[in-house]
């Protein structure tokens, strides 16, 4: 048994494992179900959300809204932070005199200001695209001056040896050491895209997974709340795991070890 086919046993093992544990507290305790509902009550909410005619509650209009506009947020963003990013490469003073703000907006800071996003934009779409795309574009650019920048001097050197132009030695040497990095930075914006769609969603921007999911909570259904969670961590996490293994390909083919 190969080690991919062990972690996806032991995993499905550990997720049967913790069901049976969650009816069994839910059948030995009886709490309420605005409490804890049963896992079958879920199940059922799962199927009816995908069956219901109300596009308005429909499972998939929901995820397509939700995902759509995060993927779009994150490429925009991504492939912003990126320009950026090799813009502020070839000039150090003004490099120098951003990073502030980078560092600033690049962490927990970003996510906080989510709330001013949604204030300077309005409660609608646009909103939730600008912030997917705001909370992907400060680890974007702190990636791409990372990455870019990992090459050793020694390399640098044999590419003037070689007389190689700015251009070819950006291509076949600063670009493809930086791939790692820009690589896992892309990963990890992913998930901080799709948070900024959900709490954008959260607080009151129409439509999508999230606000049907705090519809679900302000009613105290808690059964189609868990649903709805469902939905999204398992979508998310099979696109995360999508992007993981182009990671490893991109890192295989380049030839440099994996991302950071």
């Amino acid at each position: 048994m190969n080690g991919t086919v062990r972690k996806l046993l032991l995993g499905a093992a550990g997720l049967a494992g913790g069901i049976v544990c969650w009816a069994l507290i839910q059948r030995l305790l009886a709490p309420p179900p605005g409490i804890l509902p049963s896992p079958w009550s879920v199940v059922r909410a799962l199927g009816n959300g995908f069956v219901v005619a109300d596009a308005d509650e429909n499972w998939i209009p929901l995820v397509a809204g939700t995902f759509g506009i995060g993927l779009a947020g994150w490429m925009v963003g991504g492939l912003a932070g990126i320009a950026v990013g090799a813009l502020l490469i070839a000039c150090r003073p003004v490099e120098d005199l951003f990073r502030p703000w980078i560092a600033l907006f690049g962490g927990v800071t970003g996510v906080a200001a989510s709330p001013l996003v949604l204030y300077w934009g309005g409660f609608d779409v646009g909103s939730k695209l600008a912030l997917a795309a705001w909370l992907t574009f400060f680890p974007l650019v702190r990636a791409t001056l990372a990455g870019l920048r990992a090459a050793p001097a020694c390399w640098h050197d044999a590419m003037r040896g070689f007389l190689a132009s700015g251009p070819e030695t950006f291509l076949r040497l600063r670009l493809p050491v930086a791939l790692p990095s820009l690589c896992g930075a892309l990963r990890g914006a992913w998930t901080l895209a799709l948070v900024g769609v959900v709490i954008a969603e959260f607080l009151g921007v129409p439509g999508g997974l999230g606000a049907q999911i705090s519809q679900h909570e302000v009613a105290f259904d808690l059964a189609g709340a868990i649903a709805g969670l469902t939905v999204l961590g398992v979508i998310a996490t099979a696109i995360a795991g999508a992007l993981s293994w182009a990671e490893r390909e991109v890192t295989t083919w380049v030839g440099l070890p994996q991302g950071i």
